[in-house]
């Protein structure tokens, strides 16, 4: 692969990490301590106050342009209150902006198994492999993010360009490039569109005439 290519892929991709998500409302099921007194009104209250605290911290980090201190609030607020999906995500983002790839793939995960709806935590998976270039597991994260939204544009860009950038032409990333075109909005991501389907097109075409050819 050509260092161009790969320079794309991370500036067309890379890019797109999704921004901290919104953390108003409750996620999941809450998490308990010890001490808490286990009637269910009272433990519902202390969840009520657990979720509040911790997204009140997430306030905070939200309003620091401070990525040491987005780190420390949000790290709290995951301690806080554990079983929110979107406090994992902030968490994954913010670790990913300062190269702490690992960490991040970590919270990604955890945001993805909290939420199994949300396809921003296994998008932004993917989109750390291919801060990598490592292309082929940003693949399998690109396509569960699409499994579970099939119109999420960022999984539909970052699949189809990993897919272009690793030359895995087949009649599935056509039709995909075809609802990329339909979805699209942004004009430099349209035009790119346009022009791989005319590449893909090609090739499957070329490769159809070979196979066609060897049969005779």
């Amino acid at each position: 692969m050509k260092i161009g290519e790969r320079a794309s892929a991370v500036a067309l991709i890379g890019a797109l990490l999704c921004a901290p998500v919104c953390v108003v409302g409750c996620a999941s099921s809450g998490t308990g301590q010890d001490d808490v007194d286990r009637s269910p009104e009272a433990f519902a209250q202390w969840r009520s106050g657990q979720l509040r605290k911790a997204q009140g911290l997430a306030e905070r980090a939200e309003k620091t342009d401070d990525l040491v201190k987005k780190e420390m609030l949000l790290r709290e607020a995951v301690e806080t209150f554990p079983q929110h999906s979107a406090f994992w995500t902030n968490l994954g983002t913010v670790l990913a902006q300062q190269n702490d790839y690992a960490s991040a793939a970590e919270a990604f995960s955890l945001a993805a198994d909290l939420d199994p709806t949300d396809p921003r935590p296994p998008y932004n998976h993917g989109a750390l492999y291919v801060n990598r270039f490592w292309y082929q597991p940003a693949v399998e994260h690109f396509e569960r993010a699409l499994e579970r939204d099939p119109n999420y544009l960022n999984a539909v860009r970052g699949l189809a360009r990993t897919r272009v950038v690793l030359r895995d032409f087949d009649e599935d990333l056509l039709s995909l490039l075809d609802r990329a075109v339909l979805l699209e909005s942004d004009e430099r991501w349209l035009s790119y569109f346009q022009r791989q389907r005319v590449v893909v097109r090609s090739e499957l075409e070329r490769g159809s005439g070979r196979s066609d050819d060897s049969d005779s």
